[in-house]
């Protein structure tokens, strides 16, 4: 995955240079950015086919069970990539992923079975809606500031914000996971 998308209100300067935008996107409120994007591809709505997609965590068919059925499927998977794998869940993205696996204490490696998938359905719902709105992301409940703004996420080698354990990086088919060694134990 290439390039990032940035959302602005309509008067905000953007935080990245003009000639990098590839793609704008104008609402009556807001400007959607995409920068340094590797590809775009542009298709109708008639050639678009998203049944593959798992229940939309911000949609308004949500199906938590769903959601549930399409994880509890994925035995022997490890969770940060199960949750990662937009045809059990859409919507999650690698900050999300992590940050989950902090909030249920499960490192990204541990098999799904090992983890409560009710309780990450639950808690992926509400880290999403807590933030849909947001300007700035903030998966710890405190107000959305850089340096409070996650759990584990582009925390490596600073302290834990629970147990003080220095937060680890690594990498899981070729992603960047976070995790605290001693709150998220590897599960077998």
């Amino acid at each position: 995955m290439e390039g990032s998308w940035h959302t602005y209100s309509r008067q905000e300067t953007w935080r990245r240079p003009t000639y990098t935008a590839r793609v704008i996107l104008e609402a009556a409120e807001a400007v959607a950015v995409g920068f340094s994007l590797g590809f775009v591809h542009v298709v109708k709505p008639d050639e678009l086919d998203l049944d593959y997609l798992g229940p939309d965590l911000l949609g308004p068919d949500w199906n938590p069970l769903e959601a549930r059925n399409r994880l509890s499927a994925q035995l022997g998977r490890p969770i940060g990539l199960a949750l990662l794998d937009q045809r059990n869940l859409a919507g999650i993205g690698n900050i999300y992923r992590n940050e989950l696996c902090f909030l249920i204490g499960a490192h990204p490696l541990s098999a799904v079975e090992k983890v409560d998938l009710g309780r990450v359905v639950e808690l992926a719902k509400r880290l999403l809606e807590a933030n849909k709105n947001r300007k700035q992301r903030s998966t710890t409940g405190g107000p959305a500031r850089a340096d409070n703004a996650s759990w584990v996420y582009g925390r490596a080698r600073q302290p834990c914000r629970r147990c003080g354990s220095l937060i680890r990086e690594d990498e899981l088919e070729g992603r960047v996971i976070y995790f605290c060694p001693r709150c998220q134990p590897l599960a077998n």
